[in-house]
């Protein structure tokens, strides 16, 4: 069945536009953090921090939703492993071999792939323009894998954490649509904790199991600690939480599209924070996704419906927060 919402108003969209920007700063923290902590540690360090904030906005706000049935223990725990444990495994490895300006825009392919899942999973419809657009940016992200060669792509000759990174996109995608059926019966933020809580288990149990022993360790700079506390309360707390409660009220499909401007984020800060070098291919890759982002947002429907959302959004506004809450 399609999800298609009437009328959401400007907030879930505004919502959505803050969480791309939390998220796109997270390359350039995940670089500094893997600098000084083994990827395994630093992925695991992240939502086990991040847990505890989480945790106690749920107690405080929906006590009864801390504790879950064997039932709905799996559920959650299939988020987490979809969710933080695989992909942020595979994210964190993959930069110590592939530029945060690579990781950026290879990941700006996930919200397309988070729509064709919604479309063969949830009965998401998807127009011809959509189509279009997701074709165009999909095209614009392979070239950022084969950086700047699709004969790289096609003979395999391709950087080991450029192939981590889409990993990691193709396992963010799996749990959009696993995420949009959990959250049909329970608040965005009772998702996000107990997701998180399963992805720090799952990591931490990876970090000890196969990572470096702890004797081993460097001892951490404050550039490191301080990426990790941003990735814990920017990337999973107050992002995750916006993004749940945006893509509730407008659907996987629609939701999707906007993580297509973390690119521009995550390009800019590597350049500006870590001095990378913009390649031709980054800039070709970018304009791909941009049209792509052009041909499946800007529909006449999603025009009228901001148009419309104008009035109605202050009215709205308590109506969502309090769909947060319950």
């Amino acid at each position: 069945m399609a999800d298609d919402p009437k009328r959401p108003g400007l907030l879930p969209y505004l919502l959505l536009t803050g969480t791309t920007v939390c998220w796109g700063g997270t390359f350039v923290a995940a670089k500094f953090a893997v600098a000084d902590l083994p990827p395994l540690t630093a992925a695991a360090a992240r939502f086990v921090i991040a847990w505890v904030p989480l945790a106690a906005l749920l107690v405080w706000g929906q006590r009864q939703s801390l504790r879950l049935s064997l039932r709905e223990v799996w559920p959650f725990a299939l988020l987490g492993i979809t969710g933080p444990a695989i992909p942020n495994a595979l994210l964190f490895t993959g930069l110590q071999y592939t530029s945060a300006t690579n990781a950026a825009l290879i990941q700006a392919g996930l919200p397309e792939m988070s729509a064709l899942f919604a479309a063969a999973a949830l009965g998401e419809r998807l127009g011809l323009r959509q189509w279009v657009g997701i074709l165009v940016s999909l095209l614009g992200v392979a070239y950022v894998v084969g950086e700047g060669s699709f004969g790289a792509i096609l003979t395999l000759d391709l950087n080991r954490g450029n192939l981590m990174i889409t990993g990691a996109v193709l396992s963010w995608s799996v749990n959009g649509v696993l995420s949009k059926l959990v959250l049909g019966r329970f608040s965005p933020l009772t998702v996000t904790t107990h997701t998180v809580f399963f992805g720090g288990l799952f990591l931490s149990a990876l970090a000890l199991t196969i990572g470096p022993a702890p004797a081993t360790w460097s001892r951490p700079g404050w550039a490191a600690i301080t990426a990790v506390l941003f990735l814990a309360v920017f990337g999973n707390v107050i992002g995750q939480v916006w993004w749940f409660a945006g893509m509730r009220a407008v659907g996987v499909s629609r939701s999707a599209v906007f993580a297509n401007l973390m690119p521009l984020v995550g390009i800019g800060l590597a350049a500006l924070i870590l001095g990378e070098q913009i390649a031709w291919y980054h800039v070709v890759g970018t304009l791909a996704v941009i049209g792509g982002v052009t041909l499946t947002i800007w529909t006449p429907d999603l025009v009228a419906w901001s148009r419309q959302g104008l009035r109605p959004v202050a009215a709205s506004a308590g109506k969502q927060d309090e769909r947060c809450q319950t």
